[in-house]
């Protein structure tokens, strides 16, 4: 032990001489460890170098890149990356997917993987597809870029960007989803709401005399419908998609000029009035016969499309309002569900125009709703192009499929999604040729009877055909003819009718019943 820790500072030295000068006893004692003894002393235990344990198995994990991060607009477009690296001691092959936001639309041809270019599928890119982009095999240390480019619409709602890896047995990390908030709302939201107070252009027509004046409006009349700020945005989205489609107006017809009198003479003998001839009335749609079954000996035409879990999301959002859409939302549902793919091997993409054919329908149906809920519809006319007649040519044009021939013309079914087809036989061909180059029909008839013949009538998952769903399928495109039929039928007793107008309890029965099996379907295959 030391000395007195006490007795080594120099305060205390002082007090002890004090103390002996007063003759006063001599303060006990209290030993106590030197720190700076300690210090100097003490060495520690061992060092023990501990080995970092060395990982056996592959660890892959990723993380979410967005570009720009901030003043994201409508229209903009974003780049989207997704960085996956293997943390462990093997390599691993991974499987990695995308979600971007329903607003955000994929640029075609912009997925790259580490800066290659990597080819589109036919439903748009392959990162987000159900299966996702294959990066091969990640050796440990090593990472890969999986990269797109995206283009924004029209939302209030953050972007929301997700991604999922599948490495097979190997261990994968939980990517955190990522959100990039938007900006300039507020002054794209007072700028759709100028366009929408614009009053719309009327037909010039002839002076008419004073009117008296206009009677009170009555109190109880309800007030016009407003639109919410997200649909204001919906609005403009439609308008700006169909900026460059021609759209078809309604035009007064020109009156005929008066035949000159002739001049006055002795009065005419009256002849036996004639009977003036009926006046044919347009036909009605006529009806259409349900397409072949895929495995008959005919050859046939073959179109498809593919559904999964976000999709059957957003159709059941459409429909959840039904008495306020009427048949308008089953002419939205209709759309988003046609055939529109050509067979594999005879078409790369939207080979046959059909999906802008229905992104056009799209955009114009969604206008007829909100002009409708706003109560400043007109006429149909406002609300249509004209027919296909060019993209339908196309598939007549297709090659002809039989039945061995139909399992590798369709794609695989990825899990979580099913494979919808439609098979025209040469009368079905036919019905869509005498329906777009029917003139007296409405072009707005006649675009909706083109979108029910061309309604899938069969289910494909990955373990084969799905017969419940089938059968679910062409009831449903069977009543969306019937309920078009009608609506034509009254359509011309009155004009101005508009579709959200009527409801349609079969279509309607069939449409719900639909939604539950893709439900059931996708829920067995997730």
């Amino acid at each position: 032990m030391s000395r007195q820790y006490d007795e080594q500072s120099a305060d205390m030295r002082l007090v002890e001489l004090q103390r002996s000068r007063l003759d006063l006893p001599e303060r006990p004692r209290r030993w106590a460890q030197d720190p700076q003894a300690i210090e100097e002393s003490f060495s520690g235990a061992a060092r023990v170098d501990l080995e970092t344990p060395e990982l056996q198995e592959a660890v892959i994990f990723g993380t979410l890149h967005v570009s720009p991060s901030r003043s994201l607009i409508p229209g903009a477009l974003v780049t989207v990356a997704l960085v996956v690296e293997n943390a462990g001691g093997a390599p691993a092959s991974v499987l990695a997917r995308l979600t971007l936001s329903l607003d955000a639309g994929y640029r075609p041809g912009t997925t790259t993987l580490d800066g290659r270019e990597v080819p589109d599928v036919d439903e748009g890119s392959v990162a987000l597809g159900a299966a996702g982009a294959d990066l091969g095999a990640i050796a440990p240390g090593e990472r890969r870029r999986l990269a797109l480019m995206a283009k924004l619409g029209a939302a209030r709602e953050p972007l929301r960007i997700t991604g999922t890896l599948n490495a097979g047995g190997a261990a994968t990390l939980g990517i955190a989803p990522l959100e990039v908030e938007r900006s300039g709302v507020g002054a794209f939201a007072q700028a759709v709401a100028q366009h929408l107070a614009a009053p719309e252009p009327s037909a010039p027509t002839a002076p008419a005399a004073p009117a008296a004046p206009a009677a009170p409006a009555p109190t109880d009349e309800p007030p016009p419908y407003e639109l919410e700020p997200e649909e204001e945005l919906v609005y403009e989205a439609a308008d700006a998609a169909l900026a460059s489609t021609p759209e078809v107006t309604w035009a007064p017809p020109v009156p005929e000029p008066p035949t000159p009198e002739p001049p006055a003479s002795d009065p005419p003998v009256p002849e036996p009035p004639v009977p003036e001839p009926p006046v044919p009335e347009p036909p009605a749609p006529e009806p259409f016969a349900p397409a072949a079954a895929p495995h008959d000996a005919a050859p046939t035409s073959l179109l498809w499309n593919t559904i999964d879990v976000s999709t059957v999301r957003f159709l059941g959002r459409v429909l959840k309002d039904g008495s306020s859409l009427g048949l308008l939302g089953h002419f939205m549902v209709a759309n988003g569900l046609i055939a529109r793919f050509a067979p594999q091997g005879l078409g790369n993409g939207d080979s046959l125009g059909l999906g802008k054919f229905s992104a056009e329908q799209a955009g114009l149906l969604n206008r007829l709703m909100l002009q409708a809920r706003m109560k400043r519809a007109t006429s149909l006319e406002h609300y249509a192009t004209p027919p296909p007649i060019d993209r339908l040519q196309q598939i007549d044009a297709l090659q002809r499929i039989d039945a061995t021939a139909l399992e590798a013309a369709l794609p695989s079914a990825q899990a979580g999604s099913l494979v919808l087809y439609a098979t025209l036989g040469a009368s079905d061909l036919a019905f869509l040729q005498r329906t777009a180059s029917a003139e007296k029909t409405p072009p707005f008839v006649r675009n909706r009877q083109i979108t029910a013949a061309l309604l899938p009538r069969h289910a494909r998952s990955a373990g084969g055909n799905v017969e419940n769903v089938s059968s679910l399928l062409a009831a449903y495109a069977e009543a969306s003819l019937a309920a078009i039929t009608r609506f034509f039928v009254q359509l011309r007793l009155t004009p101005s009718l508009l579709p959200t107008a009527i409801r349609d309890e079969e279509l309607e029965r069939t449409a719900s019943s639909l939604l539950a099996g893709f439900g059931e379907a996708l829920q067995g295959e997730a």
